[in-house]
């Protein structure tokens, strides 16, 4: 059916509305977009270049590291939508 995202209105959303009694209900806003939107990407770049892509370089030539990091990349981050 039509409208994306789960049924019933969870996820981050219901974190940023906890009423306080919830683990999450002190944790300020805008620390939990920082941590989506900066935090996770940057530790993602820190894992794909600073760990797998050296790590794959010192077992294939570069062209082919990069190639084989690039697609494992892209399988992690595609998704089969309808």
């Amino acid at each position: 059916g039509g409208g994306g995202g789960g049924g019933d209105g969870g996820g981050i959303l219901a974190l940023l509305n906890a009423s306080g009694d919830g683990p999450f209900s002190q944790f300020p806003a805008f620390a939990l977009i920082a941590s989506s939107v900066v935090i996770a990407p940057a530790l993602e770049e820190l894992f794909f270049r600073g760990f797998l892509l050296p790590a794959a370089a010192r077992r294939l030539p570069l062209p082919a590291a990069v190639v084989a990091t690039s697609a494992l990349f892209a399988a992690m981050h595609f998704s089969v939508s309808d």
